[in-house]
């Protein structure tokens, strides 16, 4: 059941006009329709991960264009901002903090553009990785019972992400594993 037609199209000269769904089916929040078709190339650095946040021929116009619809019908994305002032903690992981901004994510093995342009970031997205090798060692200054060691795990959040279906119709909300921190833990020799 449709209630709401957002087209701006005539009055306005955009290349794109929303339709705002009653029902949401798996985390649809509006139909789309791009007046130009969209491609999305996935740069070959980004191939084996999980998301990409620099894409050469990202199309900023539509997407710019779609965000202010988006924005004028009161949706809100999520913004998280970096921390401010000094870390007061010793880190027993080395990692290192930063600020996600994806342009594409990858949900089932399927790339997805993601709502956000180039001079219009609506997403970002806290977050840590680790910097050693997978399971890497924790910081000598703890230490473990016996038949226990202590090793480093990437940690990662459920983050609900506003993309476009693959086929380009639909304004999905999806939630995505972002790498959230770097964890010490414990674990047994046994």
């Amino acid at each position: 059941m449709v209630i709401l037609l957002l087209s701006v199209k005539q009055s306005f000269g955009l290349d794109v006009n929303i339709t705002k769904k009653i029902h949401q089916a798996a985390g649809t929040l509006y139909r789309v329709n791009f007046k130009k078709k969209l491609q999305l190339k996935i740069p070959e650095v980004c191939a084996k991960l999980k998301f990409c946040e620099d894409i050469p021929d990202f199309p900023d116009d539509q997407i710019s264009q779609l965000i202010d619809l988006l924005v004028a019908d009161n949706i809100h994305f999520n913004r998280d901002l970096p921390d401010e002032g000094e870390d007061k903690h010793i880190h027993l992981c080395r990692s290192e903090s930063t600020i996600y901004q994806p342009k594409a994510v990858k949900v089932n093995d399927d790339w997805h553009i993601v709502l956000n342009a180039k001079n219009k970031i609506v997403q970002s997205f806290k977050g840590g990785r680790c910097l050693d090798e997978l399971n890497g060692s924790c910081s000598e200054l703890v230490t473990f019972k016996r038949n226990y060691y202590g090793q480093c795990v990437q940690n990662y959040m459920g983050r609900p992400v506003i993309m476009l279906s693959t086929s380009y119709e639909e304004v999905i909300s999806v939630p995505l594993l972002l790498p959230s921190c770097c964890s010490c833990v414990a674990s047994s020799r046994l």
